[in-house]
């Protein structure tokens, strides 16, 4: 079959350019709706109601939490605590503080230590009653030690202490609330298992919510829930205010290696909803997540949604909060939901759709199968060179220095290469269409990029059903207008009209433009692929639009397009470097061995810097650490002069033979105070081990060893079993914050344009010391 190589009929002069402009200005309109729907809410100010929740209330709190760097254990963590007991106590509450030891390991992490630490969490019960079924509001006051943490987590403080005053004011609830401010979450999340195994509090939560954040700016979303869902997010939609959220988040989410303490309340049973914002990423776990830099509006929907939803769940019946697992996203402030086991009917609606349309196509002489086989190969070919293209441009401008990377991969600039990545595949993409157009039907050219919809909706479908609804809908939408024209006695002036494709582009725009902003805030420029090929989706789903625009002057999107991309590229260019307000990461560390006394200086930056060269020297080795730590790493060294600083010191306080078993008994503390001290047992097997009673279990490891953070001042037990055969030894080094004085050296302080390497220890010192367990050697005494 043949089929008209245009599909075009003559147009009044003039009316091919209005209809041009009319589409380009609905389309631009479309998108900025749609991105615009997601924005957060406006700023409730300080003299709002009692019962209202203030950001700007909110914000006094932030102020005293974020002031400096407060990772468990430290004294700043101890004043943060301090701050927010005496918070809840002016308002009524009685908060209890769990205090416990509590040990993580997983069988995945291989040779890796345990991790165990003292936390401090702190439980607060409102309207409480008994029996209660309580819903509870979580968030951890722990931040790293690169930065103040007031988005990661200062915000979900705040958030929930305004959130108790707004409470409080209010009329009492039918359920109980509780608030849990974790500790250790940095660490682990080991305050979460800590509350879910030990605390009597846990048994009687229903429902969890837990505020996060990954950046400092952009929506607050629900990006997970707890399994069989639909209950939870049926009461989410009823009482949500400006809802963003999408179960393609969730699905995707769940694919990645990341966790918060909702993960943990999770496997406990309990049903639950985790909100974060994560626009601003290049601040996340650095200096600047401070409160200046922190986006007020995106404080002010997180506590509109804690308020809201602990009201609404604080008056539900909860005994049960399980239903059917739900495909769901939001719209303009509302949540729209049905159950996932709908995403395979729908799909099939669609494919059926898909081939009845076609059929139809084809019997009215609209479609040719040469011309759609030919458009569908050119559609993937256009997403591929676009993705390739994305994809060497990004390490072209990362080899050249154009982008101002942090260590995990996202550039301070790298939001408007993103953007030029997109435009740069609306121009390969477009082009596409104004080479192949001239000779493929419209018709065809749109059943070609809708078949590739079909296909994704399909993988979507069998393999991520929570993202089934972002391809099926638009697909039937788009299905449904081309059998129109199809139908229709003139398809070919219909295709050409502005008002017949309007309804499938609102919906397809609304509920993908929403997605490609999220990708440019989560990803960034650093997966242009990923960008590159759901931009080209788009523009497929578009086709009629871009007929239209290319009516009279085929390559004006393309050029358009690639014009913007240019212009992109050179500002993010331009951007690029570092200075005061965006700072270049590094870091550099201390390390003594007490036994040899000798020291170095260490980095795991890729080079010395102007700050970190006055440690390292210009000319740095490549070294292990070895001699000075117990696990390799691939680090810059050089040597440095010994400080008089004391070691962990390890008293054996009793030794017991049991036959053929060794069961050693060690009380381990830091002259120095140090926050944290990491161990590792050799020459001997570790039968079982516990700390401070609690067992520590290292099945994948070949070698014992744990990390221990929060460590208290009269230090802690350690309790070994081992062969009698054997003779252990125990290398430890204690790790405290700041970098040591040496008599006769000074050294300049960091510069403005420099900060810590995000989520990693800065400028601290270690101090290491091996001790050998001889059977029969006199045990030690041990004075506190």
């Amino acid at each position: 079959m043949t089929e008209s190589p245009t599909s075009q009929r003559t147009s009044k002069p003039g009316s091919s350019g209005l209809r041009g402009f009319f589409i380009a200005l609905l389309l631009a309109l479309l998108s900025f709706l749609a991105i615009e729907q997601q924005r957060p809410p406006a700023v409730v100010p300080a003299d709002a109601p009692a019962t209202e929740f203030s950001a700007a209330r909110a914000l006094e709190h932030l102020k005293v939490i974020a002031r400096e760097p407060h990772p468990a254990g430290s004294p700043e963590s101890a004043r943060v605590r301090e701050y927010i007991l005496s918070r809840l106590r002016a308002l009524g509450l009685d908060p209890v503080v769990q205090t416990t030891t509590v040990v993580r390991y997983n069988p995945k992490w291989g040779d890796r230590p345990a991790m165990a630490a003292t936390v401090s969490n702190i439980v607060v019960p409102m309207f409480w009653h008994e029996p209660a079924n309580a819903v509870m509001l979580a968030a951890h006051y722990d931040s790293v030690p690169s930065g103040p943490g007031a988005s990661d987590d200062g915000s979900g403080v705040a958030t929930l202490l305004e959130t108790a005053r707004a409470l409080a004011a209010g009329p009492r609830l039918r359920n109980g609330i509780l608030l849990l401010f974790t500790d250790g979450e940095e660490l682990g999340m080991l305050g979460a298992k800590a509350f879910v195994e030990e605390s009597p509090w846990a048994k009687d939560v229903a429902v969890a919510l837990n505020f996060e954040a990954r950046g400092a700016c952009g929506p607050s979303v629900l990006f997970e829930t707890s399994n069989q869902n639909g209950w939870v997010i049926r009461e989410f939609a009823r009482a949500a205010p400006h809802p963003v959220t999408s179960s393609l988040m969730f699905d995707a989410y769940k694919r990645l290696p990341y966790d918060t303490d909702l993960s943990v309340f999770k496997r406990a049973g309990m049903a639950g909803l985790n909100f974060a914002y994560v626009g601003c990423w290049p601040r996340y776990h650095t200096m600047r997540d401070d409160v200046q830099d922190l986006a007020a509006r995106s404080l002010q929907q997180q506590g509109s949604y804690a308020l809201a939803l602990a009201r609404h769940f604080g008056d539900l019946d909860l005994h049960r909060t399980t239903g059917p697992q739900a495909v769901y996203f939001s719209f303009f402030s509302k949540v729209f939901h049905y159950p996932q086991t709908w995403a395979i009917p729908l799909l099939t609606a669609a494919l059926v759709l898909f081939v009845g349309v076609v059929g139809v196509g084809l019997r009215k002489r609209q479609l040719a199968w040469r011309g759609m086989a030919e458009s569908f190969v050119a559609w993937g070919a256009g997403a591929f060179l676009a993705a390739g293209a994305a994809e060497l441009l990004w390490w072209g401008l990362r080899a050249a220095r154009g982008v101002s990377l942090l260590p995990y991969g996202v550039g301070y600039n790298s939001d408007v290469y993103a953007f030029g990545f997109l435009a740069l595949t609306v121009a390969v993409v477009s082009a596409v269409y104004a080479w192949l157009g001239q000779k493929i039907s419209v018709g065809s050219m749109t059943v070609g990029a809708l078949a590739w919809w079909a296909l994704v909706a399909l993988a979507a479908s069998l393999r991520a059903p929570g993202g089934s609804y972002l391809f099926t809908w638009p697909l039937l939408a788009s299905l449904l207008e081309l059998g129109y024209a199809f139908l229709s006695r003139q398809p070919e002036a219909e295709e050409e009209s502005v008002l017949v494709w309007t309804l499938p582009a609102i919906i397809g725009i609304f509920l993908f433009v929403p997605i490609l902003d999220d990708l440019v805030m989560w990803v960034s420029a650093s997966h242009p692929a990923v960008l590159a090929v759901a931009m080209a989706l788009l523009v497929g789903f578009l086709v009629p639009q871009f007929h239209i625009l290319a009516a009279r002057r085929r390559w004006l999107v393309p050029g358009t397009a690639l014009s913007v991309a240019v212009v992109l590229i050179a500002v993010g260019l331009a951007r690029s470097g570092y200075n005061p307000g965006h700072p270049r990461a590094d870091s550099v560390f201390y390390a003594l061995n007490a036994d040899t006394g000798k020291a170095v200086w260490a980095s795991a930056d890729p080079a010395p810097d102007k700050w970190t060269a006055q440690f390292l020297t210009d000319h740095p080795r490549r070294g292990d650490l070895h001699g000075f730590f117990f696990r390799k790493a691939n680090l810059l060294e050089a040597d440095a002069p010994a400080a008089s600083l004391a070691a962990p010191e390890v008293m054996r306080t009793d030794d017991v033979t049991l036959g053929d078993l060794r069961v050693l008994r060690l009380s381990i503390t830091s002259p120095r105070q140090a926050r944290s001290v990491w161990m590792q047992v050799g020459d001997a097997k570790v039968l079982e081990a516990d700390v401070n009673g609690k067992k520590v279990d290292t099945p994948g490891a070949q070698s014992w060893g744990l990390i221990y953070a929060g460590l208290p001042k009269d230090g802690i037990v350690l309790t070994l079993h081992v062969p009698v055969s054997q003779t252990p030894t125990l290398k430890i080094f204690d790790m405290s914050d700041g970098l040591p004085s040496l008599p006769g050296q000074s050294f300049l302080a960091r510069p403005s344009d420099t900060m810590p390497a995000p989520s990693r220890p800065d400028s601290v010192t270690w101090v290491g010391k091996t001790y050998r367990f001889e059977v029969n050697a006199p045990m030690e005494m041990h004075h506190h």
